[in-house]
């Protein structure tokens, strides 16, 4: 995370800053019920992959208020999808066809609407990630570095969006190439390889880039950490 122009000297206030930045792993968690019902949901398999990918939603919304990390937004919107295509499916027979056919399309335009949606209310679905992994005392404490991570994260899951639209796209294939071994498998996975491998280059690129145009980002972090231990040394003792 060290910036390239800073001299060896001024290298080791960066480390005391250093932050993990977005995992595409833990981002990988969010989006195995979608995976799973754009994968094997058809039409004699809805009920059973439905099923297991709203209790998968559902288990891990209830985790992150359990943990206090507040909504998982992958996993609220696959809990209202996935519980809502099982309800329709049910309600109205005349439905359960088209939502047995379309079911992982409809799953995979979710996830589109979720990123571009979160993006244009600044809530994008990976500053939940983000959150969990930056430095807590500069996200609390300082404001220019909290909308450092709100914008990386924006960018993120722009990317993660447009991914999700190449998948929507290749449902949309005409023909015979809709079944087609490249446009099921192939592209749609070269897609979210892109985003992971976005995901793991774009915050420390950022990170480097800032701190060779603004040096003095260092001592402002490094200040706010010391005000910040400082009052916490001086906070009472309430263990006792």
């Amino acid at each position: 995370m060290e910036c390239m122009a800073q001299p060896e000297s001024q290298a080791e206030p960066t480390e005391k800053i250093k932050v993990k930045g977005v995992s595409p792993l833990m981002i990988f968690y969010g989006f195995i019920p979608y995976i799973i019902m754009s994968l094997f949901s058809g039409p004699n398999t809805f009920l059973l992959v439905t099923s297991i990918s709203v209790l998968m939603s559902a288990a891990w919304m209830v985790f992150g208020l359990l943990q206090h990390r507040g909504l998982h937004q992958l996993s609220t919107v696959g809990t209202v999808v996935f519980g809502s295509m099982l309800l329709l499916a049910f309600v109205n027979p005349a439905w359960d066809a088209w939502i047995r056919n379309w079911s992982g399309t409809i799953a995979e335009i979710s996830l589109v609407l979720t990123a571009f949606i979160g993006i244009l209310v600044k809530k994008p679905f990976t500053l939940y990630y983000a959150k969990l992994s930056v430095d807590q005392v500069q996200w609390e404490n300082n404001p220019l570095f909290r909308a450092g991570v709100v914008k990386v994260s924006q960018t993120i899951t722009a990317v993660w969006g447009l991914s999700f639209l190449v998948g929507v796209a290749c449902d949309f294939a005409p023909g015979d190439l809709k079944n087609n071994i490249i446009f099921t498998w192939i592209i749609p996975l070269l897609a979210m390889f892109g985003a992971i491998r976005f995901t793991t280059w774009y915050p420390e690129y950022r990170r480097q880039k800032a701190y060779a145009e603004h040096p003095e980002i260092i001592e402002q972090h490094r200040a706010i950490a010391e005000q910040a231990q400082a009052a916490a040394n001086e906070a009472p003792d309430t263990s006792e």
